[in-house]
């Protein structure tokens, strides 16, 4: 269906445009620099801040799992809620405190 005229037009359309391709390669001049290096992100360093536990009393501590014995509760349980109380960030600071929470 297509004649020779056709074709061949067609034929030096496409050379007419791999040749302007071509032109524009190499006579433009790239604006942009490129590097073979990047940077993915940073390393910031901080100081270290140090966290001070404050010192719990052993004997106080003591005392308040024989409280928690004495009024009923089991040992293994007495010094599972000691240890959450005095590993809180304010340990209290005497029996009657402690009770509130623990009880």
């Amino acid at each position: 269906m297509h004649t020779e005229f056709v074709q061949n037009v067609g034929s030096i359309l496409a050379i007419a445009f791999i040749i302007g391709i071509i032109y524009v390669q190499f006579t433009t001049k790239n604006t942009f620099k490129y590097s073979d290096t990047f940077i993915i992100g940073y390393v910031e360093k901080e100081d270290p801040i140090a966290i001070h536990a404050p010192q719990i009393d052993l004997e106080f501590k003591q005392n308040c799992i024989d409280v928690l014995i004495k009024l009923g509760m089991k040992k293994s349980q007495a010094n599972k809620v000691a240890d959450a109380e005095f590993s809180s960030i304010n340990p209290p600071k005497n029996i009657q405190e402690f009770l509130r929470r623990a009880l």
